[in-house]
């Protein structure tokens, strides 16, 4: 999977996209299509390790936690997550508001889902929500 892949990273129409998507993919390649553990792929050996960021990993479980550790995660995570609970809303709310939710409830909850939700939720942006023109 590994040297196939290389051909999307040379083809330049192809390599911005893979360059992002497929070492972390690889991380996985030891699951087969159903999730059964493997070691090979026909025949191949399998490696499962990459970089995220600077930071090394072997395998599935070393990605999870490099990605766990990652600074960024916890802004990405909570920007997904009120684009899914509040849609178009997000445009009413401003970068500081999530960050204060991020900084504030959600690291001090020890980044409880349950807590981000409640956070969002009780947000501005949530909660009111103006009126479209012509609507």
């Amino acid at each position: 999977m590994r040297k196939r892949l290389e051909e999307h990273v040379a083809n330049p129409t192809c390599n911005s996209c893979h360059m992002l998507m497929d070492p972390i993919g690889l991380a996985l390649e030891n699951f087969d299509a159903i999730g059964k553990y493997r070691d090979n792929d026909k025949g191949a050996a399998i490696d499962a390790s990459g970089m995220l960021d600077n930071v090394s990993y072997g395998g599935p479980l070393e990605l999870a936690r490099a990605v766990s550790e990652h600074e960024r995660v916890p802004g990405c995570f909570t920007t997904t997550m009120l684009r899914q609970v509040a849609g178009d809303l997000l445009k009413n709310a401003t970068e500081e508001a999530l960050s204060g939710v991020v900084e504030g409830q959600f690291k001090n909850a020890k980044y409880s889902v349950r807590a981000l939700l409640v956070a969002l939720v009780s947000q501005p942006a949530f909660r009111y929500v103006r009126a479209s023109e012509g609507g």
